[in-house]
């Protein structure tokens, strides 16, 4: 190993870039300063064992600004259950805060399109979505 190939450390750059197997897909973003102007939700499940009210998948809407984090326990997998839990989710958050939703961010998961995508448009919340198999985008709810 020659000494101008070594860092500050002194481990090897070639020997760092060998462990290195991605590079990022995006440069970090700036965090959202007002609550509801970005939420962040992913779905997780099938928990296992099932709980005693039947309960097997549940989603989560977490504020960009605050962190604060909303998890709503679901039965099954169903687009149609999930656009309940965020429209009960989207009323205690704008009534208490007096603010609407502005994006929500999401992994582009089946779960999210169709009947869900056609009502965040009809309410004017804009729908991101990430790359797939890119968690890293979707941070804050990975």
């Amino acid at each position: 190993m020659k000494m101008d190939r070594s860092t500050s450390v002194g481990v090897c750059s070639l020997c760092l870039e060998g462990q290195q197997t991605r590079q990022p897909s995006r440069q970090p973003s700036d965090k959202i300063n007002k609550p509801l102007d970005l939420i962040h939700s992913d779905m997780s499940g099938q928990i296992s064992p099932t709980s005693s009210a039947g309960i097997n998948y549940y989603v989560t809407f977490t504020d960009d600004a605050t962190r604060m984090t909303y998890i709503a326990p679901m039965k099954d997998k169903s687009a149609a259950e999930m656009l309940e839990k965020f429209k009960e989710f989207r009323a205690e958050v704008e009534n208490q805060l007096d603010r609407k939703i502005k994006r929500l961010r999401t992994d582009g998961g089946g779960e999210y399109k169709k009947t869900f995508g056609k009502y965040l448009k009809d309410n004017g919340i804009i729908h991101e979505t990430t790359v797939p198999y890119s968690p890293d985008q979707n941070g804050v709810s990975e």
